[in-house]
């Protein structure tokens, strides 16, 4: 690997696992901005539950679809049309359809997770692909982390509708990123 390209690829890619996974966890915060922005009283809370397991549901079930789908497909492709699925999920979130908006940004979010491990075993030999693994693992946990932290900081300057067009701006930026690796 004595190329930049396959270290800046898995770069642009973990960066999006970790966007993807702050996500999860980036509505907490502002979950009861969000509630009242939709007409949800405080008092309804389990009306809201779907907000954040509308996400995780898209994430978990898309996971091995994707995964076969990139051993068929060129996996930069898959890549690139998870975080367009990404990008359009969080821009439909910052509407007032909070719940279809979270599952299609799972199902964008999930797909990166895959993506992104097929094409490390595509571009590192079995013997080397320990810690590019490891840091696609690594990314994932310290997005989930810092997901409530970004959305609270979010909160301090914006509205909760902001988190997700600034989800939407790093998702295509990120694609453009793809796309010149």
């Amino acid at each position: 690997l004595r190329s930049p390209a396959p270290r800046a690829l898995l770069t642009t890619a973990a960066i999006a696992v970790s966007l993807a996974a702050a996500d999860t966890y980036v509505v907490v915060l502002a979950l009861t901005d969000m509630m009242r922005g939709v007409g949800i009283g405080i008092d309804a809370l389990q009306r809201a539950t779907p907000i954040i397991s509308g996400f995780l549901l898209g994430y978990i079930a898309v996971l091995p679809l994707i995964g076969r789908v990139a051993d068929l497909v060129d996996r930069q492709r898959v890549l690139l049309a998870c975080l367009g699925v990404f990008v359009v999920g969080s821009a439909v979130t910052a509407l007032p359809v909070l719940v279809t908006g979270r599952v299609v940004q799972g199902v964008g979010g999930g797909g990166l997770v895959p993506a992104t491990l097929a094409i490390v075993a595509q571009l590192w030999p079995a013997d080397r692909r320990g810690v590019p693994l490891g840091v696609v693992g690594a990314v994932q946990e310290l997005g989930s982390v810092l997901g409530p932290v970004l959305g609270a900081l979010v909160l301090v300057v914006a509205q909760w509708r902001a988190i997700f067009w600034i989800n939407a701006v790093l998702g295509v930026l990120l694609a453009g990123a793809v796309l010149l690796t």
